[in-house]
């Protein structure tokens, strides 16, 4: 279908790059958009100088919307440090991401770990979002001030940036949801930072999430990876409200065999 799809992060500085795949949706004949580099102001960026801001993939006049996803990378002294992927999104008024913090990130500590979020507004006029932060439990942890985003503009930051969160205890997992009351919607990224035993700073996509995902059958995730240097992290975050959450893990290996893998907490 036709519209306007939006990356609410994008960078390209200081040893970052983002790569753009775009897939022509099943059954359409072809796909055409512009691509619209957006400085976190909302004026448009030159190509040749990128840094920091959103894209929107805008369809030419009679084209549908490609799929689009976005591939983030990092490199330090010319070796690539991490990979993660972002997808590019429709605007929602409302909308949930994972997030945590634990250990001292500002002072790099290995296994330390902090959310970053970033927001895009693709309408024309501002836009005021609060943020509201429950714990795992559902319990409401704290809600920020207003957060104004420019028209076409983004704001990107850390868990304890957010204005009205600054003063987060730590350690503390929970879910952030963002409300856009007024307006089109936003649309939003959310980021885990992590330090590794190098002391680089890693950062994968956790959001936002898929609600109803699976729903009424069941979620599958395609490929598990444990041992030989490899570990997995499940979080089974509840439903929003008014829905009920109660299931199993089931582990098989390519054999479609039984598999054995012991759960424990972080």
């Amino acid at each position: 279908m036709p519209g306007r799809l939006v990356f609410p992060y994008m960078t390209d500085s200081t040893g970052y790059t983002s790569e753009f795949i775009l897939i022509t949706p099943p059954g359409a004949a072809a796909t055409s958009a512009t691509l619209h580099y957006l400085a976190p102001d909302g004026s448009p960026l030159q190509v040749a100088s990128l840094q920091l801001g959103s894209i929107q993939i805008v369809p030419s006049g009679g084209f549908n919307t490609p799929h689009a996803h976005a591939i983030l990378s990092r490199k330090e002294g010319g070796v690539l440090i991490f990979q993660t992927s972002l997808e590019g999104e429709r605007p929602l008024q409302t909308f949930r991401i994972y997030a945590e913090s634990t250990g001292d990130f500002d002072a790099g500590i290995v296994g330390s770990t902090r959310t970053a979020i970033a927001l895009a507004n693709p309408s024309n006029t501002p836009v005021s979002v609060r943020l509201e932060l429950r714990g795992l439990d559902g319990a409401l942890l704290r809600t920020s001030q207003p957060l104004a985003i420019p028209a076409v503009g983004q704001v990107a930051m850390f868990l304890n940036q957010i204005p009205g969160f600054e003063t987060l205890a730590v350690p503390l997992e929970g879910i952030l949801r963002v409300n856009a009351p007024s307006g089109s919607g936003v649309t939003g990224a959310g980021f885990r930072g992590i330090f590794n035993e190098r002391g680089n700073a890693l950062f994968t996509t956790t959001g936002p999430l898929i609600e109803n995902a699976g729903v009424p059958g069941m979620v599958v995730f395609p490929h598990l990876a444990e041992g030989g240097g490899y570990t997995m992290q499940f979080i089974v975050v509840g439903g929003t409200a008014g829905q009920s959450n109660s299931g199993f893990l089931r582990f098989f290996n390519q054999q479609g065999n039984p598999l054995n893998v012991t759960l424990g907490e972080r």
